[in-house]
């Protein structure tokens, strides 16, 4: 007795590597993005509490000045070579007196060292004041 056994097709596709695929992808982007979205500059921020604030506008710029007190600034165009470029605070001066021309209501937010002495910190941002900047602000790490 020979039994004629059709073969019956199966019509539903294999999720289970699409979505290890999808992890894989999940997991690069997780790893690669703080490093890309960081600045380069390495900085040890002083530890306070504070409320935090928005830094997404073209019109808010971040001058770094790390622990040697070379200073960088970031206007916020997204290029690495200008924000990782050392500039002395004349140079940045006549940067910010340029920009204020663009954005009458810039703010520039100092990242300084923890190791800095506060009379350094103070001392630029007395001199960032002194291009015609009214609006400049510090940023800390909560501890």
């Amino acid at each position: 007795m020979v039994r004629n056994k059709r073969k019956t097709l199966i019509a539903s596709i294999n999720m289970v590597p699409f979505i290890d695929i999808v992890l894989v992808i999940l997991i690069v982007f997780m790893l690669v993005t703080p490093l890309v979205v960081s600045n380069h500059v390495r900085v040890d921020l002083p530890r306070v509490s504070s409320q935090s604030t928005e830094q997404t506008q073209s019109n808010q710029w971040v001058l770094t000045i790390n622990k040697e007190g070379i200073m960088f600034l970031d206007r916020g165009t997204g290029s690495r070579s200008a924000a990782n470029t050392p500039l002395e605070l004349e140079d940045i001066n006549f940067i910010i007196r340029t920009g204020l021309q663009s954005f009458p209501d810039l703010a520039v937010f100092i990242r300084a060292d923890r190791s800095l002495s506060y009379g350094e910190v103070v001392e630029t941002m007395a001199k960032i004041q002194e291009s015609g900047l009214s609006n400049v602000g510090l940023i800390t790490e909560n501890p």
